[in-house]
């Protein structure tokens, strides 16, 4: 009977971050409403950042973006996410 070697484990991440939800990006972090605790595990931090951008990324109103000298909001996606979720 031939003897098969283990599978080798998937590296697995885990993060966790306690969100603070700001009204405007002026406002500092202290007078921010403060979530609970949030768990995420993936095997890379793209996977991770990703399902928190699912988790909470609805939580972001807008983005200000200046286009022929006019501001306008718009919702950013995924792919933008790094001009509005910050990690400190």
């Amino acid at each position: 009977m031939p003897i098969t070697s283990p599978q080798p484990q998937q590296h697995l991440f885990q993060l966790v971050v306690q969100p603070i939800i700001k009204s405007t990006v002026g406002q500092r972090e202290s007078s921010g409403k403060t979530l609970n605790e949030f768990v995420v595990n993936g095997p890379t931090i793209e996977v991770i950042i990703n399902k928190l951008w699912e988790k909470f990324g609805g939580r972001v109103k807008g983005q200000a973006v200046k286009r022929d000298g006019e501001l306008s909001i718009i919702t950013p996606s995924v792919t933008k996410r790094n001009k509005v979720m910050q990690f400190k």
